[in-house]
Parts: C-alpha cells; structure tokens; sequence
C-alpha cells in the first residue's frame, strides 16, 4: 500500500512535525518540499480552518493536534470542537472530541441565520403574525417551544437557559 493511502500514524506525525499544545502551532522539524525546519505547518482551509498536507493527503490541524497529543486520530463520527468557536485556534486546551450533535450545540449566533434572518441570536426569531419573538430548541431532534417574549433579549435568555439545562456539557 502506498503512503499516501495510509492513514497517518502518531509517530510518523511526531518524526515530520512539531506540535506546540501552548500556542496550537505545528512547526516542520524538517525541510519538506518548499517548507523549511522550523516553519509554521499548514494553511487556511476556507474561512475557519487550518489544514496540513502529510504525505500526499490533507489532515485538519485540530484533528492531527488530538493524534499527537493522544496516539488516536479521532474516527469521522467524532468532531474536534473549538471550545471558543475559533477554528484556528488549535491550542490544546480548545479541542475537545464531542458527537457530532454536542458541536452543533456549541454556537453563539447564527450568523447568516439558516432559516430566519430576523434574528441574529440563536433560537430566538420574529413571528410576524403574533408580533412578538419566539424562542425554540431543538432537543434530539424535537423543536421545543419555549414561548413568546416582547423583547430579543429576553426571548434569547430563556433560549440559554433551555441550553444549560438541556444539553448539558455545552459551553454557553
């Protein structure tokens, strides 16, 4: 089997790299290719990420921090969650290995807002016919309705405090 269909492995990642858990930086202990011993590992893998080219296949930093601090590169159904939402931060005391779900409970806001973008906050939306905010969580798959509030803020705290007691672990 060639290298670059083989799944890296703890040591071959500790002989190429090093990982600084402090600052969440990998550095090439070697020349490799065009990069130099001692350069910063890796480049921008769309707007969050960073991503390390090993052998001929792409690794995301955070995956690879958790096979060199742990032995085991994570399986597919195991999301490295940044604690502080911060997909370059790569500092080992921002990953966690969660389900899938957990890391999508980990949002702060919705950004773009995925299906109402009268809101910005998360749960929380405008409903027009009754001119009010409503709050609403999804647990195991379930929308939960968690009432009508005259203001966002309110409507967006009763939404948190449905998170803390619903989902537990989550960082909010």
């Amino acid at each position: 089997m060639s290298n670059a269909l083989q799944v890296i492995t703890q040591e071959r990642l500790k002989d190429l790299l090093s990982y600084d858990p402090e600052t969440g930086i990998f550095t090439w202990r070697h020349d490799h290719f065009s990069a130099t011993a001692g350069m910063v590992a890796g480049s921008r893998a769309g707007k969050q990420y960073i991503r390390v080219r090993v052998d001929g296949r792409g690794y995301y930093a955070h995956r690879l921090a958790v096979l060199y601090m742990t032995g085991e590169l994570p399986p597919r159904s195991v999301d490295v969650d940044h604690i502080d939402l911060n997909g370059r931060n790569n500092r080992w005391l921002n990953l966690r290995c969660v389900p899938h779900a957990t890391n999508l409970q980990n949002q702060r806001e919705k950004g773009a807002n995925r299906k109402n973008p009268s809101s910005r906050l998360l749960g929380v939306s405008w409903k027009r016919d009754k001119a009010k905010w409503v709050a609403v969580i999804t647990v195991n798959g379930t929308q939960k309705h968690l009432g009508y509030f005259d203001d966002e803020q309110v409507a967006h705290k009763a939404y948190i405090t449905a998170k803390r007691n619903l989902h537990p672990g989550n960082t909010l």
